[in-house]
C-alpha cells in the first residue's frame, strides 16, 4: 500500500480522469526481489523509502516522476545505476535521481498505458502528473530536471 499524500492526489486528480489505472503497484528499487515488472508503456514514480521532502506547499517523498516504452527496462535501469552510486561504484550513467534514490531509499510505483478508454499517451500523463504535483506543492518534483508545471 502506498501512503504518500502526493500519490493519492495524483491518483484521484490525473489517473482517474485520464481512463489509466492508479498507482498501485509497488516495490523497493534498491532490493535483490526480482518485481513483476510489465514490458509495456507507462508512467512512474520514484519516492523515499523513508524522507519526506519539504516543497515549498508541503511534504512528500516523490522526488521524481518519469515515463518508458517499456517499463520493466527503464526501473530495472533505475535500479542498476542508483546500485552504483550506493555502492560508490562509478556509475555508468549518472542523474540526481539516482543519488537521491541511493541516499534515502526508493520505492517504485507505476502504471501501465491501458489498451482501450484513453487517448493520454504516457508522455501525456507524465505531463500531466508533473503538472498537476507542481500546482499542488508549488514546486516539481527534487528530481525532475523540466516539469511541465506553468508556474503563476
Amino acid at each position: 500500500m502506498i501512503r504518500d499524500a502526493a500519490i493519492y492526489l495524483l491518483n484521484h486528480v490525473a489517473m482517474d480522469d485520464s481512463g489509466w489505472a492508479r498507482f498501485e503497484h509497488s516495490f523497493d528499487l534498491l532490493s535483490d526481489d526480482s518485481p513483476q515488472i510489465p514490458t509495456a508503456a507507462g508512467v512512474y514514480i520514484l519516492m523515499s523509502e523513508r524522507t519526506l521532502f519539504t516543497y515549498p506547499a508541503g511534504a512528500s517523498s516523490v522526488f521524481y516522476i518519469g515515463m518508458a516504452a517499456n517499463l520493466r527496462s527503464r526501473l530495472l535501469d533505475h535500479r542498476k545505476f542508483s546500485r552504483q552510486v550506493k555502492n560508490g561504484e562509478a556509475a555508468t550513467r549518472y542523474f540526481p535521481r539516482y543519488e537521491w534514490a541511493a541516499n534515502h531509499g526508493a520505492i517504485a510505483t507505476y502504471a501501465v498505458r491501458p489498451r482501450k478508454n484513453s487517448t493520454m499517451s504516457p508522455k501525456d500523463i507524465e505531463s500531466l502528473l508533473l503538472a498537476k504535483f507542481g500546482e499542488a506543492f508549488r514546486a516539481p518534483p527534487l528530481a525532475n530536471s523540466q516539469s511541465a508545471w506553468d508556474q503563476p
